[in-house]
């Protein structure tokens, strides 16, 4: 998945972007990108390779409904999840009670659509 399919789903409504360290499995230079409206709760974050555009991993929370998505690309996923084991990170939890559902490429890019249609809206 490349970062500029994310940033369409997203609308472009880009909240800030930091370097990612401490995740050797994203590579040197990735960087981590949170979309959604600024005056929202409700919103979407990938990490990416700025270089390359590759993505990934992307979290998808939904304030309102209390529901979030995850998807993280097959390549990283397995040394991602032994790095977060590592360092004691629950991938499953996204916040307090909510636990995030495992989603496929295309869900989480439709998902991510629609929630940031929605904020459109409001």
């Amino acid at each position: 998945m490349n970062v500029f399919e994310v940033f369409e789903a997203a609308h472009g409504h880009i909240r800030g972007r930091t370097p990612v360290t401490g995740f050797d499995s994203f590579g040197a230079d990735a960087i981590y990108i949170l979309w959604g409206p600024a005056n929202e709760d409700s919103a979407a974050a990938c990490v990416c390779d700025p270089k390359s555009g590759e993505v990934f991993s992307i979290e998808i929370y939904d304030a309102i409904e209390l529901q979030a998505w995850r998807w993280d690309c097959p390549s990283i996923r397995e040394k991602f999840f032994k790095e977060c084991e590592r360092l004691n990170i629950d991938v499953d939890i996204a916040s307090n009670n909510v636990r995030f559902a495992h989603v496929d490429s295309a869900e989480a890019l439709l998902i991510l659509n629609r929630l940031m249609d929605s904020n459109d809206t409001t």
